[in-house]
């Protein structure tokens, strides 16, 4: 193996249409002339010419580089900084400006459609891929990873170099032999103007998938989903592009991902891993079950929470709120027709109050309209706001003004008892006939009627004597 930019290439097929551009070697230190001179070498491992208008380089924070040109077949070009003198023996491919910062960066070659055409993961002051501040040794690929040699602007890669990245897999083992070259691969190069040609045949490996999350999960209810990735080096597990759909028209990237599933229903999951000629999809199916749970109290006003669903529910995560709020831990799991007792005190304060459950969305799944169980009772009966007819009575003249009062008076009366807890605290009584006085009513003494009653007697008694002789004298001159 001459070249450790072969790194990658690793992930190469005997040769393929399918265009591969890979970071071969990135100089992020810079040289020890000056710090700024640094570099980033690409290799296209295809047998034919990539176009790479638009294609863009990023760190994802200060670096953004945009291409342009063709990158001929089995060839490496150098991407240079600020100017075309940092390695004065290679015509750079092109110049760009930004710097890689030393305390580490990913970098990302993207093609102009917007997809990920490879990935160098540089980790914590790039500890993942290697180079050297104080040596100016720069990060180099290899069959078997990244390592730290002396620089190769343009040229293959050390055969071996400090800090190498020997995470392979079990295939791999077996597939490296003691000069550092892969059983059954050939390897052939020259250099030339443009720079060098190299001409290989790679083993075969395969990319393998899995997904890692529960099979069963329930609304509204947080899901995490991990892809494991296997049957690869390190280097192409840590480029591997991830994609996933839910299954309900929701999408999502990256290794470890979490999902909301907002219906009840199975739920198809895809997940594609993507890296140069790996290309793989794995699907899983998820069961999202609906959470059906009432809310009661107890006669001690504790709180019951029971499962009506026709399976087991888990509450991880889920809020009962009312005066405090109390989060259900990891594993909370209640059982189908089962039923969960919590202290009033440990969600309520001094004063009891609607109690309702959220899930992991903060969507309310149950709820409850509390009723003040402990009104004070009032042991004295309300005093009648309607006084008895003997107390007062209107002019006939003004019926219905009394009719008027006697209404309002009444529908006073009643508001009052329904809507206030504390009868005691009823406003005092108005009696009658001042709410009819207030109105303009004219009002009669009942007592007038009484002190006439032995005058109109004594006339009853007069009249009745006269009446008697009248009789008397009448029947005399008949006779």
């Amino acid at each position: 193996m001459f070249r450790i930019l072969i790194v990658l290439l690793f992930i190469a097929s005997p040769i393929t249409s399918r265009a591969a551009v890979i970071f071969s070697e990135i100089a992020w230190m810079g040289t020890a002339e000056n710090a700024n001179d640094e570099w980033i070498e690409l290799y296209n491992h295809d047998s034919g010419g990539v176009n790479v208008d638009g294609w863009t380089i990023s760190d994802g924070v200060s670096l953004d580089i945009t291409l342009s040109g063709t990158i001929p077949g089995r060839t490496i070009v150098l991407l240079e900084r600020t100017d075309d003198s940092t390695v004065p023996s290679i015509t750079a491919f092109q110049i760009y400006t930004g710097a890689l910062a030393n305390d580490g960066r990913t970098l990302t070659l993207k093609r102009a459609d917007g997809t990920t055409e490879d990935r160098a993961v540089g980790g914590e002051n790039w500890a993942n891929i290697g180079g050297d501040n104080t040596t100016k040794e720069t990060a180099q690929g290899t069959m078997t990873g990244w390592v730290t040699g002396t620089p190769t602007p343009g040229a293959p890669n050390v055969e071996h170099g400090s800090n190498t990245n020997t995470d392979t897999t079990d295939e791999e083992e077996e597939n490296e032999s003691t000069n550092g070259t892969v059983k059954g691969t050939s390897t052939s190069w020259q250099k030339n103007g443009d720079g060098v040609s190299i001409s290989l045949t790679m083993p075969q490996t395969e990319l393998r998938l899995d997904i890692e999350a529960n099979e069963i999960a329930y609304v509204n209810a947080p899901v995490t989903l991990t892809a494991l990735p296997s049957g690869i080096g390190k280097h192409i597990t840590d480029s591997l592009v991830y994609s996933w759909n839910f299954g309900d028209a929701y999408t999502s990237e990256g290794k470890t991902t979490t999902h909301t599933f907002q219906y009840p229903g199975e739920y198809v999951v895809v997940l594609r891993g993507v890296y140069a000629r790996h290309d793989t999809v794995i699907q899983k199916v998820i069961t999202v079950l609906p959470v059906t749970v009432t809310l009661s109290r107890t006669p001690q006003n504790d709180i019951v929470l029971t499962n009506t669903a026709s399976h087991a529910i888990d509450l991880s995560g889920y809020v009962l709120k009312g005066g405090k709020t109390l989060t259900f831990p990891q594993h909370s799991l209640l059982l189908s027709g089962k039923s969960l007792t919590i202290h009033r005190d440990r969600v309520e304060g001094l004063v009891q109050s609607m109690v309702a459950l959220y899930d992991g969305e903060k969507e309310m799944v149950a709820s409850e309209s509390f009723t003040y169980s402990k009104i004070t009772q009032v042991s004295s009966p309300v005093p009648s706001l309607v006084p008895p007819k003997t107390t007062a009575s209107l002019r006939a003249s003004k019926p219905a003004i009394q009719k008027t009062a006697e209404r309002d008076v009444h529908a006073s009366s009643t508001a009052a008892a329904s809507t206030s807890p504390i009868l005691s605290n009823l406003p005092p009584t108005i009696p009658l006939y001042n709410v009819a006085e207030a109105a303009g009513a004219s009002i009669d003494a009942p007592s007038l009627l009484g002190n006439k009653l032995p005058y109109i007697g004594l006339v009853v008694v007069l009249l009745l004597s006269i009446l008697a002789l009248y009789t008397r004298k009448s029947n005399s001159d008949l006779s």
